[in-house]
């Protein structure tokens, strides 16, 4: 039943990536808009999850406003998902018509250092097209440590798309000596770090004045390798273009006399911090539906 049940959902993933392939932008955004909708009001997975997690955010939004998130959440979510269809189209000499980037200088900085870098990003507007695009734009080498899907089916028909640019992967769980080597190595390392982890895995940081488990898996893989963390961002406007933003680098490197505890904790807590201002300004664009304050 599991594999019949895997394999519908193969076909549906299929279905959806010939008509992305088919139809044209405009028309794939108005698909993805009305599939957004849908599921708000009639396929509402998670959708208690992103309420009540707006509610610890934003107490001060009133209902309306929290459903009004929640429901673009959806929107963007399918949109998201139908960009995974033009992966393999995108090049640099129509680059412009997908993104625009802001202090792609401070990637380039770290290169010219050779030093690892961690782009430290978040469920944030679409991260996987974010890594893509800069991938497409500076043609560094760049690995994206991604989640191995349960359904095998669709798990190798993503990592055909997802290695369409060349963008090296590695899963969670299973590649800790490989992520230490590609650093070692001098490449860029793309990585999210925004999802609810368990105690033995996290520190106990502030995230929007609560106290919640953040994962240090990125800021171990630093400070070991002494590669530098750059978080980075995606907006997506209003005609669904992207602009790419790369912040400034976590100084990690300036706490000398701490231990390493410490640093990962600076590291972490900064991340938190300025992913949080991020959701602020633009509170549509991050992924809700995770349960990211489960102590509470």
């Amino acid at each position: 039943m599991k594999k019949i049940k895997h394999f519908i959902e193969f076909l549906f993933v299929q279905f959806l990536y010939i008509i992305g392939n088919i139809l044209n932008k405009k028309i794939i955004y108005k698909f993805s808009e009305l599939i957004g909708i849908l599921m708000f009001y009639f396929i509402p997975i998670r959708k208690k999850t992103a309420l009540k997690n707006l509610a610890i955010a934003f107490p001060e939004f009133s209902v309306k406003q929290i459903k009004k998130i929640v429901k673009q959440n959806y929107i963007n979510l399918a949109k998201s998902s139908l960009e995974y269809c033009w992966f393999h189209k995108i090049n640099k000499t129509d680059i412009d018509e997908f993104a625009k980037f802001e202090n792609l200088e401070i990637i380039q900085t770290e290169v010219k250092n050779k030093r690892g870098i961690i782009l430290l990003g978040a469920h944030f507007d679409n991260p996987e097209l974010t890594a893509n695009l800069i991938k497409i734009q500076t043609g560094y080498d760049i690995v994206a440590l991604v989640k191995q899907q349960q359904n095998k089916y669709v798990h190798n028909f993503l990592e055909k798309i997802r290695k369409s640019n060349n963008i090296g992967l590695v899963y969670k769980g299973v590649a800790i000596k490989e992520i230490f080597r590609i650093l070692k190595q001098k490449k860029i390392l793309v990585m999210v770090a925004d999802t609810a982890t368990a105690p033995n895995e996290g520190n106990l940081l502030n995230f929007f004045n609560r106290p919640t488990y953040t994962p240090i898996g990125p800021a171990k893989f630093a400070i070991r390798t002494n590669s530098a963390v750059i978080p980075v961002f995606s907006i997506r406007l209003d005609d669904n273009t992207h602009k790419i933003i790369i912040h400034n680098k976590i100084e990690w490197e300036k706490l000398i006399d701490n231990d390493e505890n410490e640093k990962i904790k600076f590291i972490m807590q900064q991340y938190n911090d300025i992913l949080e201002n991020y959701i602020r300004r633009y509170p549509n664009e991050w992924f809700w539906f995770h349960n990211r304050w489960k102590i509470i």
